[in-house]
């Protein structure tokens, strides 16, 4: 932000700053037969979430593991958020391989 403080960012600095950005934690489940994690949601950036569960398809590619959103429905087409995490070399030696 401009003034360098987070509580006074201008409403369009604020509003790209949550445009871009999304954040949620709490307990999670993985059903390794479907590939799948469960997040049961106990705060989020986006208040809708909260108490919510959100289902993330999953796999692993080499050092990488990909998270991909259930489809979300779109005016055009379906959408597909994706994040994707990859290992730092010799972070963890005893991990899966």
């Amino acid at each position: 932000f401009q003034s360098g403080n987070l509580l006074k960012g201008t409403a369009e600095e604020i509003k790209t700053a949550f445009e871009g950005y999304i954040a949620y934690y709490g307990t999670y489940e993985v059903d390794e037969a479907n590939g799948q994690v469960t997040h049961r949601v106990e705060s989020a950036l986006f208040p809708n979430w909260i108490g919510d569960v959100q289902i993330r398809n999953y796999e692993f590619e080499g050092e990488r593991l990909r998270l991909n959103t259930q489809p979300i429905k779109g005016a055009r087409a379906d959408l597909t958020n994706t994040l994707l995490w990859e290992r730092v070399q010799g972070s963890n030696p005893g991990a899966r391989k």
